[in-house]
């Protein structure tokens, strides 16, 4: 009984602390995205996307902030920028009620939780009018937001309320759709798995105490605190470890989100070991007291919770340990493309105001694509835009249409991997009136014909769309079949969460002066290598005002590796914690089938009956609930066979081994008292 209890006891403090530990995890990883969506604790705003050309700059200014002023609320204008190369947010505060700004506007200090998506508070003064565009967050409810949009209103602006949902309320999302969430819910299967071991171990002890005379309440009581606390205990320090830091470092930034999160954590854990308790009162409705103070517990209900443990715990890590296979395989493909990036610091990419959301784009778009052509002209901008053909290859073919990749000649010459025979074969066409160079790379030969013809509809869909192209203007393709390229880096950072590499791409070279591309299409593309001279050309063509900063693809890229680091080590702990979970599962379906067949295991251990006699049909069992879902849950993740096989016999063999430990640690203890057991 005391080796059970302190068994169960381990077991529940352990899966609380694991629980715990991913949840903190995971409400930390959520904090920092928050950071780029805008500040704590704004439900209400409104937007603006377009200023009539009879309201002056300083009308709307002065208008949202005699409206603040009215309304005693705070109103915030985000608007990107670039900070130190990374991308950052501003944010122009109008002051309604200065006891509530948040950051010191003296300093220019806007508080994250993290440092990865930086920000800054600025005066509203120092809002240019392309910068009035946009989003605007009100500190206070949708009443007071309303009040500000009438006042714009009457001003000529439209400006639509917008509404979001609390931060606290988004944390649900995010973990479902989080590596994290996995884990949370494995965890939780091992929760009410561990509660109810537990809680059946002591029902010898509440039936004893029921005996003596203790009141009902008083023994409900008890038992609720030894099953809630080690899973109270665990959640709310990593909860207040959390809220310190915000208190300490972040002078209570986000405080306020982080006790309503704990708050559903613990709601959520609380529940899940409530209900474990509630099955087993449950299933021993029916049992004399008798046979429950003699150790009578409800071994069918742990029995198919330890295997639903083991079986979601299995599934999880197969399929994460996949998922880990190929970010790694990913992580190393992409080393080349970083290494690419990093050796050219001098490229960067222009981050644009909300002026080309406006009527204006028609104006500037034009210009910024002349840009593109002048510098292209002088080597002084690379191309790369991936997924030019998804909308045109057909789904009847095997072919990856995010693996078509748009170039330039200029990209071209810069990767050492090309033949340089290759190289020179689209130099000799540079130039040429509808010249187009189509690579395709070996393994997709055979589908030659289908990607040419995905080829051409774009290129006729995109020449329908160039209304100041030659007359003359017709595409002119050479293909080229069996082209492995290798892997190409991409520059195009606009496709969050997109592999920023290619192999062996569907490649596409085409230059600005083959006439086939209008001056809209490349009006925000590109990674110039001269910032000085691009800077000038957007000055003179008097578009400046759409270009609110430069970002340098080197930097992108190294926080895009950091990133990528970042997820692989929650990948790799998530794989580690169901693992963890699929040996506590093992353990408990282990010991519960030793006790229900006690009797069984020990007259065969009295005739002499070896290990694998005894307890070779009950191994076979965890072998097969270990296996299938494992091998079913790493076939929907894309990996090739012989890894697949390993990852199946690896998690398998974890579980027949710590299975095996504990059967052998129960056969050890087993005794004549065994025979008592009916």
């Amino acid at each position: 009984m005391t080796s059970n209890l302190s068994l169960a006891r381990s077991i529940m403090w352990m899966t609380s602390v694991l629980l715990a530990g991913v949840l903190l995890g995971a409400t930390i990883s959520f904090l920092i995205d928050q950071d780029r969506c805008g500040p704590e604790g704004f439900t209400h705003g409104f937007s603006i996307s377009e200023i009539p050309s009879s309201v002056s700059r300083d009308e709307v200014v002065s208008t949202i902030r005699e409206a603040a002023g009215d309304e005693h609320v705070n109103v915030y204008k985000m608007s990107p920028s670039a900070q130190e190369s990374v991308r950052s947010t501003d944010y122009y505060v109008f002051i309604g009620e200065e006891t509530l700004v948040i950051g010191d506007l003296d300093q220019g200090a806007f508080p994250t939780f993290g440092t990865q998506f930086p920000a800054t508070l600025q005066p509203a003064a120092a809002l240019t009018r392309d910068r009035l565009l946009g989003t605007y967050l009100v500190q206070g409810d949708a009443q007071q937001a309303q009040g500000i949009v009438s006042s714009l209103e009457r001003l000529g602006i439209r400006a639509p309320q917008t509404s979001s949902p609390p931060s606290s309320l988004l944390w649900g999302i995010f973990l479902v759709g989080s590596p994290w969430g996995i884990a949370v819910l494995i965890l939780l299967s091992a929760l009410v798995l561990a509660a109810a071991n537990l809680a059946s171990v002591r029902l010898a002890i509440a039936g004893l105490r029921l005996t003596t005379g203790m009141p009902l309440s008083r023994i409900r009581a008890a038992e609720g605190c030894a099953l809630l606390i080690p899973v109270t205990v665990c959640v709310a320090l990593s909860s207040f470890a959390l809220l310190a830091y915000s208190l300490i470092n972040l002078n209570g930034y986000q405080a306020r989100t982080i006790l309503v999160i704990g708050a559903q954590q613990l709601v959520i854990v609380l529940i899940a070991a409530a209900s474990a308790m509630g099955l087993v009162a449950l299933s021993v409705r029916n049992h004399s007291i008798g046979r429950i103070i003699k150790g009578d517990r409800p071994m069918r209900l742990l029995t198919v919770l330890s295997a639903t443990a083991i079986v979601i715990a299995t599934a999880g890590a197969g399929g994460n340990t996949a998922g880990t296979i190929n970010q790694i395989t990913e992580f190393r493909q992409a080393q080349p493309a970083d290494s690419f990036r990093a050796a050219n610091p001098e490229l960067v990419k222009p981050v644009f105001s909300y002026a080309i959301a406006t009527e204006e784009a028609s104006e500037i778009f034009p210009k910024l694509g002349e840009i593109f052509r002048t510098m292209e002209q002088q080597d002084s901008v690379l191309l790369t835009e991936a997924g030019i053909l998804s909308s045109f290859i057909g789904e009847q073919h095997a072919i990856d249409p995010q693996r078509s990749l748009l170039i330039n000649s200029a990209f071209l010459r810069t990767l050492p991997s090309v033949d340089p025979e290759l190289k020179e074969a689209v130099d000799s066409r540079a130039g040429q009136l509808g010249a187009v160079t189509l690579v395709i790379p070996a393994d997709l030969s055979e589908h030659k014909d289908a990607i040419r013809s995905s080829l051409d509809q774009w290129l006729n869909f995109q020449l329908s769309l160039n209304e100041d192209a030659p007359d003359q203007a017709r595409p002119n393709t050479t293909v080229l079949t069996g082209v492995d390229l290798g892997i190409v880096p991409r520059l195009d950072y606009d496709a969050t969460g997109s592999s920023m590499h290619l192999v062996d791409p569907i490649t596409v070279i085409i230059d600005a002066d083959n006439g086939l591309l209008s001056d809209d299409f490349y009006g925000d593309v590109g990674a110039y290598a001269d910032q000085d001279k691009y800077k000038q050309l957007v000055d003179y063509a008097g578009v400046g005002h759409a270009v609110v900063a430069l970002e340098s693809i080197a930097e992108l890229s190294a926080l895009d590796h950091a990133n990528r680091l970042a997820e692989l080590r929650i990948t790799i702990t998530g794989t580690i914690v169901m693992l963890l979970v699929l040996m506590l599962g093992s353990i408990i379906f282990a010991a519960v089938y030793h006790a229900r067949k006690a009797t069984a295991i020990f007259l065969l251990a009295s005739t002499g009956s070896g290990f694998f006699n005894i307890y070779g049909r009950f191994l076979a069992l965890v072998g097969v609930l270990s296996a299938i879902p494992a091998f079913l849950a790493s076939a929907v993740v894309k990996i090739s066979v012989l890894p697949q096989v390993a990852i199946v016999a690896i998690i398998t063999a974890i579980a027949l081994a710590t299975t095996s430990a504990m059967l052998l640690a129960l056969k050890r203890s087993l005794t004549r008292t065994a025979l008592e057991v009916t």
